[in-house]
């Protein structure tokens, strides 16, 4: 008789079959490939600590202006029916002659050239006269906006230095200065809600319109009612810079604006990183929230000190390629506990960090050599005004006041009290910061290209 009744063997369960080794061990290292990019990510974004927006960004993302008031409305036009002088060697070495000598070193091809811009440059003059100026919305803006009307403000000022060249040959002093005027206003027009190379083209027309109306003044034909108007005209101008915080405000911007549109991976193309252009390599790479973070914190680090005068920001210190303002223990950076070293080591993480964020120390000197600039261009013209009067320049600036300046303006470049000094030698006289090093350097003076240690002039 046969026993039906036999014991089944038991079936194993889905558990016992993930335990056994040829089934587990495969499906965890599948697991951990799966899961390896989310701890990698993980890892790159250790210890960042985001300190949230590092200014008012509603606020500054929108401004208020109407056609009639901005200066670009004119520019735009002027652009427009802007003609280009010819791209000889010839006639480029004749307009550079001509802007940093005499009228009488411009040949035929940059008269003509002049000439041929009348209408554009009565145009422009026009856009000079207003207080406001705005390209392109801040909330606008991008890594890739094009700029060609600010990079043309750089031909127009140069146009109307050679106008006023011209009419200085012929006597024509007075409406020399009308030009000479335009040229260093529309200076300021280029950085209000700009981005860093705005504000460095506006620093760079400043620089050589500074440097014709130095020419201009030391003319003996000037009278002293023409130099007073003249210094009441570059007073005014100056009072309309911009603080050199808007221009980190606006590069942060257009930063943000990149990194969240498609922009993003044409400009690391731009930029030869195309191993990393795959959106999903930059998401295990933690970016672009390790880029973006990182830079709120150096960010905020920066506005804190930027607008206040050199002597008194605390000393600066590296944090990776960049550099910081060194935290006080009584007064760390707000919204931040990251030390410069912690984020330095997190700016050289980041990739986009590397090629995107701006040099941002670079833009901070050049403004302050062009404060420098402004007040040795304040005092130059109150030098000759002084020259007028009494037959011959002052020892020392103490002579200027009250009765033409109010006060000698302060040296952005010297320790705390220093003022522009005026150095007497004969029949001459030097006028100057002691620039980026801190010390005087003889008569080497900074000309028209940037070179020179001290930031001012030399006259006659």
């Amino acid at each position: 008789m046969i026993n039906n009744n036999t014991e089944a063997k038991p079936k194993s369960s889905f558990l016992s079959q993930l335990l056994r080794p040829k089934v587990g061990i495969p499906l965890l290292i599948i697991i951990t490939l799966l899961l390896s990019p989310f701890f990698f990510r993980a890892s790159r974004l250790m210890g960042l600590t985001d300190p949230g927006e590092p200014f008012d960004v509603a606020g500054f993302c929108k401004v208020e202006i109407t056609p009639e008031e901005n200066a670009f409305t004119q520019y735009k036009l002027a652009m427009s029916k802007l003609k280009p002088l010819t791209s000889s060697d010839e006639a480029m070495e004749s307009m550079e002659a001509a802007l940093e000598g005499n009228w009488s070193d411009a040949n035929a091809d940059v008269k003509k050239w002049l000439d041929d811009n009348q209408e554009a440059l009565t145009i422009w003059r026009k856009g000079t006269e207003k207080t406001k100026a705005l390209y392109h919305q801040p909330e606008d803006v991008t890594l890739m906006t094009l700029l060609p009307v600010t990079q043309e403000l750089r031909t127009f000022a140069r146009l109307a230095i050679l106008q006023g060249k011209r009419l200085d040959s012929k006597g024509e002093h007075k409406g020399a200065w009308v030009w000479y005027r335009a040229a260093f206003r529309s200076s300021r027009h280029s950085g209000p809600h700009g981005t860093f190379i705005e504000r460095l083209i506006g620093v760079a027309i400043h620089s050589i319109t500074s440097h014709a109306i130095v020419d201009w003044v030391s003319q003996p034909a000037i009278t002293e009612e023409t130099l007073v108007t003249a210094l009441k005209d570059v007073q005014e101008t100056g009072k309309l810079t911009v603080p050199t915080s808007d221009a980190l405000k606006l590069e942060y911007l257009s930063l943000v604006n990149s990194l969240q549109n498609e922009e993003l991976e044409e400009l690391i193309h731009d930029y030869g990183y195309i191993a990393t252009s795959s959106q999903l390599m930059l998401w295990v790479l933690g970016e672009p929230e390790l880029c973006t973070v990182s830079y709120r914190q150096l960010l905020i680090n920066w506005l804190r000190y930027i607008d206040q005068p050199l002597h008194e920001r605390p000393k600066m210190v590296p944090a990776g390629d960049f550099l910081v303002f060194e935290r006080g223990p009584a007064s760390p950076t707000p919204n931040s506990d990251m030390s410069p070293d912690e984020l330095g080591k997190a700016l050289e993480r980041s990739i986009l960090a590397q090629m995107l964020l701006p040099a941002t120390f670079q833009i901070d000197i050049a403004c302050q050599k062009e404060r420098a600039r402004q007040a040795a261009l304040e005092v130059t013209l109150s030098a000759e005004i002084f020259k007028r009067r009494h037959g011959s320049y002052p020892d020392k600036t103490k002579h200027l006041t009250p009765d033409i300046l109010s006060e000698i303006p302060a040296d952005p470049f010297g320790t705390k009290g220093a003022k522009i000094l005026i150095h007497r030698n004969g029949d001459s006289i030097r006028i100057s910061s002691v620039g980026e090093n801190g010390a005087y350097d003889g008569w080497f003076v900074e000309d028209e290209e940037g070179r020179g240690d001290d930031i001012g002039f030399a006259l006659p």
